[in-house]
C-alpha cells in the first residue's frame, strides 16, 4: 500500500485547490522554514481523523482553515482528500482499487467525512485505518521529536504502537467499546431495579384500587337495573303532574300500548295483536325475531300514533324492516346448518338473542362466543355463564382484548369452567381454525349456529360458508 495523492483546499497555507501526486518510490518535500512543509503532514494527520488542534499546531480546530492575508481573504472551509492504493486489499472492507478519504470542516463547526465520496462517521474512518499503521495511534507519520517521545513514553503508550503494528488495535478498540456498553448497561440495570423497587411498592395499592373500580362497574350496572325497576314501579308517581303527554308500552295490559296473542313464524319472527290506548286492536307482523323486538315495535307504533302517522304505513314499514348488520343477521347455510351472526357481548344482550333463537327452527342451538375485554369478562363472569346456558352447546374463543393489555388473571377457560360448573356442555379452542374444524365435525343438518361477540368472531361463520 502506498500514498497515491493528496488533495488540499483551504487547509492552513493552501487556500487554492492543490493536488500532490506521489509515486511508489520515496518522495521528499524540501523548502525553507515557514514555507508550509509541515502543513502537508498536518493535512494527512487531519484527514485521517486527528481531533486535537494542539497536535496540529493550533489553538482551536478553526485554525486549520486558511485565515487570509493582506492580499487574500479567508475561506469558509478546509478540505483534504487522501488517496491510497488498495491493489493488494489492505482495506478488505472496500471493494475498490483505490481508497479516497475526505474530511471537510466549516467555520460554523460542522464536520463531514467521506470514504470514496460516500458520507460516513468519524468512527468509520478510524476503523478503516486500524491495524494498517495509519491513523491517530499509527507509526507511519513520525514527526520531529516523535522518536524521543516514543522511547520516553509510558509503557502503556508504547504498547499502543506495537498493537497497531501487530494488527490487533481494532480488536482492542472493539473490546473497550464493548466494555463501555456493558458498563452503561449495568448502570441502566441499577436504575431499572431501583424503579422496579419503587413500582413494587405501588402494586398492592393499585391492585386494590383496580378491584374497587371493577366492583364499581358491576354495581353501577346493577344499580341502573334496579333504578329502572323502581321507576317502573313508581311510574305513575314519577309522571304525575308532567306537562307533556306520557305514553306507556309493554307486554302488560296496564300499558297504553301492549301486545297479546304472540306467535312465532317459521324463522322465529313474531306476529301479535296490538292494543292501543284508544281501545283499538290490530295484527302486526315483524321480520326480526325476539321478544325484545316486540317491545321495540310497540315503542315505534306508539310514537307513530302520537305523530298521527297512518297505521297501515307504520305496520308495513315494521314488517319490511329486516334488522341491521350483526344483529341476528342470517349469514347463510352450509350442510343444512343455518349460520347466524350477532353482536351481543353483554349478558343482557346474549339472553335476548338466545331467547329469540329458541323460537327459530333448529335441532341443536350452537353458540360460538368470543368474550369482549378482560374487564367485562371478569366483572360479569357468572352472568355470562348463566346467559350462555340458554344455548344447547357452547364453544368459546379467546377473549377479544380490544384496547386492554392486562389479562387480570382471567381467560376464556375461566368462563368455560364457570359454565361447566352449572352442568352445561362447553368447549374451548385457542384458534379459529380449531373451532371451525370442531363445528364441521359435530354440527348436523337442521342445527342453528350463532357466532356471537363484538370482536372478529364473525369470521368463523364466514369461513365455514366459504368452504
Amino acid at each position: 500500500m502506498y500514498l497515491k495523492a493528496l488533495e488540499i483546499q483551504g487547509f492552513k497555507s493552501f487556500p487554492d485547490k492543490t493536488v500532490l501526486n506521489f509515486g511508489e518510490s520515496i518522495t521528499a518535500i524540501v523548502g525553507p522554514n515557514g514555507s508550509g512543509k509541515s502543513n502537508i503532514s498536518d493535512a494527512i494527520c487531519w484527514v485521517m481523523g486527528e481531533q486535537s488542534a494542539r497536535s496540529l499546531r493550533g489553538d482551536k480546530m478553526e485554525d486549520v482553515i486558511f485565515g487570509g492575508t493582506e492580499k487574500r481573504g479567508p475561506v469558509g472551509f478546509a478540505q483534504v482528500t487522501l488517496v491510497l492504493d488498495n491493489g493488494e486489499g489492505m482495506f478488505p472492507a472496500i471493494d475498490s482499487s483505490e481508497v479516497m478519504v475526505t474530511r471537510r470542516y466549516y467555520r460554523s463547526g460542522e464536520s463531514e467525512y467521506y470514504i470514496n465520496k460516500q458520507s460516513v462517521r468519524l468512527k468509520d474512518v478510524n476503523e478503516l485505518f486500524m491495524d494498517t499503521g495509519l491513523g491517530r495511534e499509527g507509526y507511519s507519520i513520525v514527526g520531529q521529536g516523535r522518536i524521543d517521545e516514543i522511547l520516553s513514553a509510558r509503557s502503556a503508550d508504547r504498547r499502543e504502537i506495537f498493537e497497531e503494528a501487530a494488527g490487533i488495535s481494532k480488536f482492542r478498540h472493539r473490546k473497550e467499546e464493548s466494555e463501555r456498553r456493558l458498563q452503561r448497561t449495568q448502570e441502566n440495570l441499577v436504575r431499572i431495579n431501583d424503579k422496579i423497587g419503587e413500582l413494587e411498592l405501588q402494586v398492592n395499592p393499585l391492585r386494590e384500587q383496580a378491584e374497587t373500580a371493577r366492583r364499581f362497574l358491576l354495581l353501577r350496572d346493577e344499580q341502573r337495573t334496579l333504578e329502572i325497576s323502581l321507576w317502573i314501579e313508581r311510574l305513575e308517581e314519577i309522571t304525575e303532574g308532567l306537562r307533556c303527554p306520557v305514553i306507556t308500552f309493554g307486554l302488560s295490559a296496564s300499558c297504553d300500548y301492549y301486545a297479546t296473542d304472540i306467535t312465532y313464524g317459521r324463522l322465529g319472527c313474531p306476529t301479535f295483536t296490538l292494543h292501543d290506548r284508544k281501545g283499538g286492536k290490530r295484527s302486526v307482523s315483524l321480520s326480526v325475531p325476539g321478544e325484545h323486538n316486540i317491545c321495540n315495535a310497540l315503542a315505534a307504533l306508539a310514537l307513530a300514533d302520537f305523530l298521527a302517522i297512518d297505521s297501515s304505513l307504520a305496520d308495513s314499514a315494521l314488517q319490511g324492516y329486516q334488522g341491521t348488520d350483526r344483529r341476528f343477521q342470517h349469514k347463510g347455510t352450509i350442510g343444512g346448518v343455518t349460520v347466524i351472526d350477532d353482536y351481543a357481548h353483554h349478558p343482557t344482550e346474549i339472553t335476548a338473542t338466545l331467547k329469540a333463537a329458541a323460537n327459530y327452527p333448529h335441532r341443536t342451538l350452537w353458540c360460538v362466543f368470543q368474550p369482549h375485554t378482560y374487564t367485562r369478562t371478569k366483572a360479569f363472569l357468572k352472568e355470562f355463564a348463566q346467559a350462555l346456558c340458554l344455548a344447547d352447546r357452547v364453544v368459546l374463543a379467546d377473549i377479544f382484548a380490544a384496547r386492554e393489555t392486562d389479562t387480570l388473571g382471567i381467560d376464556s377457560q375461566t368462563l368455560q369452567r364457570e359454565i361447566q360448573a352449572l352442568g352445561h356442555e362447553c368447549h374451548y379452542f385457542p384458534s379459529f381454525d380449531e373451532i371451525e374444524n370442531f363445528l364441521l365435525e359435530n354440527c348436523i343438518n337442521g342445527d342453528l349456529l350463532i357466532t356471537m361477540g363484538a370482536g372478529d368472531v364473525v369470521k368463523i361463520g364466514e369461513n365455514l360458508l366459504g368452504r
